[in-house]
């Protein structure tokens, strides 16, 4: 197992030839009747009925471009600020 930072620095190429050797090891290491792929295109049913579980009503949340990110980014890490804010020690 390679420690995260060990080798040379990534770039797209590397994080994707990672991202798919993890993927082929998962393929064979996971047993056929727990391994599930799924792509968001294909909707609720295929998940569901994977997981046994009823298909909800509300449409898949399809929204994943870069300002809904980046949104996401700044607004957790605001938050994660702002909490840590409120729970430091004051000098009195």
């Amino acid at each position: 197992m390679k420690l995260i930072g060990a080798g040379p620095p990534r770039t797209a190429t590397t994080t994707q030839k990672a991202a798919e050797a993890w993927n082929e090891e998962v393929r064979h290491t996971v047993p056929a009747e727990r391994l599930f792929e799924w792509e968001p295109q294909d909707g609720w049913e295929p998940l569901c009925d994977f997981l046994a579980v009823d298909v909800p009503s509300d449409p898949l949340p399809n929204v994943n471009d870069t300002a809904a990110f980046k949104e996401g980014i700044t607004g957790g890490a605001l938050a994660a600020l702002n909490e840590w804010w409120e729970r430091r020690p004051v000098a009195s």
